[in-house]
């Protein structure tokens, strides 16, 4: 039998066996790190903690990330360090470094890869070979072409949405967003699809991806669920799965309703444009397996709940506005009435191509509340700009808020004026001080899709109601925060006249 003195001396060394070889992973990892902290050093930002960095910075979570975003940027110059746990996230206002980022460097980084399991093969979070393959089976779906044969179905659907409102006139609304979402959302079904929006249930559907979005952005802001083992065991994960199932299910639906055989008759007389549609192009393409059906499923999900939404926060940002500045609405009545007359039609292309003013209205607003405030790269090789280097195996924050307010390229940044998106000023400016929709290929693949639905949707609405007010008095006033898209914490509400004929 040990003694007491040989058990306490075979536990020392045991326990001090156990401190060398944590001592020596730690070295080996520092050290092959050594140009990481080196690159680092050299690039201002704020002070880290060791192994925490400066999480302590982001401890609202995704409350608190607009407003981290634009104390960084005002503390710290252009280009900036910030130690998030052990990862070097690095970020740069200046647009021809953003320029060379978003052409040479595609892939997305951690913040993408913890959403793995869910979106891992859809376009917005795939790895870089897989996503150039997709990219390529989705472009003819979005070809412009094809977009504008969806005139009529988003003036149908504004048209929906315009009568909700019809005994509502001269109240504050509870918050417009959720109607303005709903309307998106069924305009994508019967453009990206060709289903009625009758089997979703839209709510409960909405509700799901709202949450789904808070789940996978409190991954990101709690440092310990960025470890697999602790995610794992997390009710957090257990819920997202319910939620995702639950959407999936939607999809599948959607997917099981669109191969009910056709007849003969059906066949003849469909549409080229509805055989090229988004949902109709993947479904043919999984028949003749050239994509999984997983695939199918998780592309549909992005693009019908992140593709819809950001469209809505535009349209809900846009609404809040205009009830702020009651001027660009009557620059906007004025530009209607030259269009229509008094005339109740629907809208055609060749109208729609005529709202210059308000495609100006909507780009502002998208400058100063856009949809995504930020993206994200990761650099796989050292990266100079300037005076810093971009080290090997950094995350790359791409602040697309704060390159929307430098000064040099928007004076008076926080002023909304849509004048600043004339031809003759924008021309001005150089490539990438305006990216709402990111830049270069791995751009967002809707934005002309997304900005026609939301001309339609805004003229149809505006041609019926006149915005007396919002909940803000100015853009400052809103307190955003961030679930993938960003939001103002206290809603959407305005108050609505009806206009006299």
């Amino acid at each position: 039998m040990e003694t007491f003195e040989s058990l306490f001396y075979n536990n020392v060394k045991l326990f001090a066996l156990i401190l060398v070889l944590f001592s020596a992973g730690v070295l080996i990892y520092n050290w092959r790190r050594r140009w990481l902290y080196y690159y680092a050093s050299k690039i201002p930002g704020p002070f880290a903690l060791p192994l925490l960095g400066s999480f302590h910075l982001v401890s609202e979570g995704p409350h608190g990330v607009h407003k981290f975003l634009k104390n960084l940027f005002t503390d710290y110059p252009s280009t900036l360090k910030v130690w998030l746990g052990p990862e070097l996230y690095v970020s740069t206002t200046e647009p021809e470094y953003l320029k060379l980022l978003l052409t040479r460097f595609l892939d997305k980084g951690n913040f993408y890869h913890l959403m793995t399991g869910y979106f891992q093969r859809a376009l917005a979070a795939a790895p870089v070979k897989l996503w150039k393959k997709n990219r390529k089976n989705i472009n003819p779906t979005f070809n412009i072409t094809l977009i504008n044969s969806f005139v009529d179905i988003f003036s149908k659907h504004a048209k929906v949405f315009t009568e909700k409102f019809k005994d509502g006139c001269g109240k504050e609304t509870d918050d417009i967003y959720p109607s303005v979402w709903e309307c998106t959302l069924d305009a994508g079904c019967e453009t990206l699809a060709d289903v009625s929006p009758s089997i979703i249930k839209t709510q409960q559907y909405l509700s799901g991806v709202f949450r789904i979005e808070e789940i996978l952005m409190k991954r990101f802001f709690h440092p310990l669920l960025h470890f697999d083992i602790f995610w794992n065991l997390s009710p957090l994960k257990k819920e997202l799965n319910k939620l995702w199932k639950q959407n999936c299910s939607c999809m599948q639906k959607m997917i099981d309703l669109m191969e009910v055989p056709k007849t003969t008759q059906d066949n003849d007389n469909e549409d080229v444009s509805t055989k090229k549609r988004f949902l109709t192009h993947l479904i043919d393409l999984n028949h003749k397996q050239e994509v999984p059906h997983d695939y199918v499923l998780e592309e549909s999900q992005i693009m019908f709940f992140v593709g819809t939404e950001t469209s809505a926060v535009v349209l809900s940002s846009t609404l809040l506005v205009l009830g702020m500045y009651p001027d660009l609405q009557k620059k906007i009545d004025e530009e209607l009435y030259s269009i229509f007359g008094d005339s109740d039609r629907d809208p055609s292309l060749e109208d729609v191509n005529q709202m210059q003013y308000l495609e100006r209205v909507i780009k502002e607003t998208m400058r100063l509340l856009p949809p995504i405030p930020f993206v994200m790269r990761s650099v796989d090789e050292n990266v100079h700009l300037g005076p810093y280097v971009f080290p090997k195996d950094a995350r790359v924050i791409i602040p697309i808020a704060m390159v929307h307010r430098r000064p040099e390229f928007w004076p008076d940044p926080e002023k909304f004026d849509p004048d600043r998106f004339l031809p003759e000023e924008a021309e001005k400016r150089p490539v990438c001080s305006y990216i709402p929709f990111s830049y270069g290929v791995r751009n967002c693949i809707g934005y002309k899709y997304g900005l026609l639905s939301m001309k339609i949707i805004l003229s149809t609405f505006l041609r019926s109601y006149r915005i007396k007010s919002s909940n803000y008095k100015s853009i400052q006033d809103m307190d955003l925060f961030i679930h993938v898209v960003a939001k103002p914490k206290n809603g959407y509400k305005i108050v609505i006249e009806k206009k006299q004929k």
